[in-house]
């Protein structure tokens, strides 16, 4: 499994999540769900823990959601497709 820890050390040395913090992560758009899955991963990998999962907007026939459905997910708006 890649590590990006490992890969990158530069760039996650510092990142400042300490074991037991509480995260919640903020994005623009939910559109696939991957780009935060692997943000979460990221945290839980350094030992915090995702509490909450924001988007501003939602591309509901995308499925995000599904994708995320272990974790506490709200957006502002939902757009569905045609």
């Amino acid at each position: 499994m890649f590590n990006p820890l490992e890969f990158c050390p530069e760039y996650t040395a510092d990142i400042g999540i300490k074991k037991g913090e509480k995260v919640v992560l903020l994005d623009d758009l939910i559109a696939t769900g991957g780009t935060m899955k692997a943000a979460a991963e990221l945290v839980e990998e350094l030992g915090g823990e995702v509490v909450k999962m924001l988007f501003l907007i939602e591309l509901s026939d995308l499925n995000g959601r599904e994708v995320l459905k272990d974790y506490d997910v709200d957006s502002v708006v939902q757009f569905e497709g045609k």
